[in-house]
């Protein structure tokens, strides 16, 4: 075979070898999904408290002002069970949802800083977190009562008393709700009354953090 025959031969093998490469590069380019765009972590910068991520002061305004995209109006859940409109922070991402509620109609004077209720991300007072036992709130508040059972949703709402969580540095109050395991949500006898949180009736449910809430008084 002539040399220049065996050099076109080399060089379209070359070319195949460099096509067929290409090719594969692109389909899995093509096969693969975009990229999702980084969660913000807002909670990295700090526990939830009476300044973060939100201060007594704000206003919706100036809410929505300082978080742009951010910050968005929205119907929520307010303290006592209702609804009403408020400010949603990250409502994008479910591990960092931030509802903020009123006291007024002008949305001037905040109600409460709750965490959405998939926020996972975020810690309050002592370290507290969703998932924390009720063993973990007595630890950081000391004695406290347990009101409101729900059947229907398995919850109890901890009033914290005169405990060391009742109120915090600058003047807010931490409120936190403790939900049994779902199999054992009808367990304790519902109680006007409540229960204190070593009451044996409650013992063995599984208690667990399930809401957590900054509130302030109205002013």
């Amino acid at each position: 075979m002539r040399p220049s025959r065996i050099l076109v031969i080399a060089s379209l093998v070359v070319l195949a070898a460099c096509t067929q490469h290409k090719t594969e590069e692109q389909s899995s380019q093509e096969s693969s999904p975009a990229a999702a765009p980084a969660e913000p972590h807002p909670a990295d910068q700090g526990a939830l408290s009476c300044d973060y991520p939100v201060k007594h002061d704000a206003t919706a305004e100036q809410l929505l002002a300082k978080y742009g995209d951010d910050a968005v109006v929205g119907l929520v859940e307010t303290p006592d069970a209702g609804t009403t409109n408020g400010v949603i922070l990250w409502r994008g991402y479910p591990k960092q949802r931030i509802e903020i509620t009123f006291w007024d109609k002008e949305q001037t004077h905040i109600r409460a800083v709750r965490l959405g209720q998939e926020a996972t991300a975020w810690k309050g007072p002592s370290g507290l977190h969703y998932g924390s036992s009720i063993e973990d709130v007595a630890s950081a508040n000391g004695a406290f009562a347990l009101e409101r059972y729900n059947w229907d949703d398995g919850g109890y709402l901890g009033d914290l008393g005169d405990g060391r969580l009742a109120k915090l540095p600058g003047g807010c109050g931490l409120s936190v709700r403790l939900a049994p395991q779902a199999d054992k949500r009808h367990d304790a006898p519902y109680n006007d009354d409540g229960f204190d949180w070593n009451d044996d009736r409650v013992a063995g449910l599984g208690l667990t953090v399930s809401r957590m809430e900054i509130d302030w008084p109205k002013s």
